[in-house]
């Protein structure tokens, strides 16, 4: 069984696991920490050490951080020298987080180094870009309109 602890600058983990959440209720193996302004370094490590610590029966656990380089990067990467079960995963969405955690729910979470790599390749998958396009006598009108 694997546990998700996410973790991000500000609100973001708080809020990453209100979306999810709404999307598909309550998960039990599922965990955020924040990381506050003015929050020390220590402070965020032991809430991340609290996190993984309430979730002894997961036989792994993925952190989900917001980005690479910052401090819940780095103290989830810390955290990996003590506790094997760890796995960070960084440039989390929500996208991935709703793939994870319905996987983990359905018991589809065998190998967590794994998961994260196809997760890596889903949020890759799931960025993109939309730009409507003037409908063609809206352009015309433009051109008209720069004569």
């Amino acid at each position: 069984m694997t546990g998700l602890i996410i973790t991000g600058h500000g609100q973001f983990a708080s809020g990453l696991v209100s979306a999810l959440e709404l999307l598909i209720g309550h998960q039990e193996l599922l965990a955020a920490v924040d990381f506050e302004s003015g929050q020390s370094w220590d402070t965020l490590m032991e809430h991340l050490k609290d996190a993984a610590g309430a979730m002894q029966t997961c036989d792994e656990l993925l952190i989900l951080c917001d980005m690479i380089g910052g401090s819940p990067y780095k103290c989830a990467a810390a955290l990996t020298d003590a506790d094997p079960r760890l796995t960070v995963l960084y440039g989390i969405n929500l996208g991935m987080a709703l793939e994870l955690a319905i996987r983990c729910r359905m018991g589809l979470d065998h190998n967590a180094p794994a998961l994260a790599g196809e997760m890596v390749a889903t949020g890759k998958a799931q960025i993109g870009m939309y730009r409507s396009e003037p409908e063609k006598s809206d352009r015309k009108e433009q051109e008209d309109n720069l004569r």
